[in-house]
């Protein structure tokens, strides 16, 4: 879970958005004004101050910073304030409308699905029909982008409420871990519906213990099995925590703060992708 460093005393939404217009005023934009307000509040206060804008300066703040921000850095501002999950579903819809897509393209999908909470991918699809009225899982089911079996993963996982418990049932690992190693190696179905099951519905807590058991039993990672293990190598990579990829994102947009990143949010960054999931849902305040 991402830390943002909320200021104390915290400044009014009103406030914020004076700051921004004075920050956006004039020859030149002070970029460093609005890393300190965009990238050290929430994303329910950076929706605050959105609203505020609007009503003070009758025009949109996301307008105004892509009038007055170029390159990574205007990317980056817009990104991270725009609604959460109005984003997602702006990204999604782009990778899916891709003739063909590549692997950050699937990403954008994956981390979407499993990179934040089981209510914002449900705030996700929500947003998705309203803005491009029909459905995301349709919309991924239909996708020409991606390839089978990669596409029948995309779907699940998208279709998919995992339990967000860290409550983990030893006995269902292993005998999972024994179905995995099944279809992998003795069906030579790695692909199979009981894989895609597993992956795609088991919490992050327990399909890691899975994958601890296959170890356990096995000797070594399940992501190195030496098959063309799709979905196995995706469903284990997603588990990966989160992390900033600092050396590149902090280079394309400089200033801000690592904590702004959601803890390496690289849907933040289409420019750039590192395979790690992220997570910006309920930001953990520091004062």
């Amino acid at each position: 879970m991402a830390t943002i460093a909320v200021p104390t005393p915290l400044p009014s939404p009103a406030a914020d958005a004076e700051s921004l217009r004075n920050a956006m005023q004039g020859w030149g934009t002070d970029e460093k004004a609005l890393v300190e307000i965009l990238g050290r509040r929430t994303a329910a206060q950076r929706a605050e101050i959105r609203r505020a804008y609007a009503s003070i300066y009758k025009e949109s703040l996301l307008t105004r910073l892509d009038s007055e921000l170029s390159s990574h850095f205007q990317k980056a501002m817009i990104l991270l304030t725009t609604d959460p999950a109005e984003r997602d579903a702006k990204l999604v819809r782009a990778a899916l409308e891709k003739k063909r897509g590549d692997d950050k393209d699937a990403w954008v999908l994956i981390e979407a699905s499993c990179a934040s909470t089981p209510d914002h991918l449900i705030a996700v699809r929500r947003v998705y029909r309203s803005l491009f009225g029909c459905s995301l899982e349709e919309d991924v089911a239909a996708s020409s982008a991606f390839q089978q079996p990669l596409r029948m993963l995309l779907v699940s996982l998208v279709r998919s409420y995992r339990c967000a418990e860290e409550a983990v049932d030893v006995d269902v690992a292993r005998l999972e871990a024994a179905t995995l190693a099944e279809a992998i190696w003795r069906k030579k179905q790695p692909h199979g519906s009981e894989v895609l099951r597993i992956v795609s519905t088991r919490s992050k807590s327990q399909l890691r213990a899975t994958f601890h058991c296959y170890k356990e039993e096995h000797g070594s990672d399940i992501e190195q099995v030496g098959l063309p293990t799709t979905i196995i190598r995706l469903g284990y990579q997603q588990l990966q925590q989160p992390v900033c990829k600092d050396a590149q994102d902090r280079r394309l947009v400089p200033h801000i703060p690592r904590e702004a990143f959601y803890g390496g949010c690289q849907i933040l960054h289409p420019w750039t992708w590192n395979r790690r999931g992220r997570t910006h849902q309920g930001d953990r305040v520091t004062r």
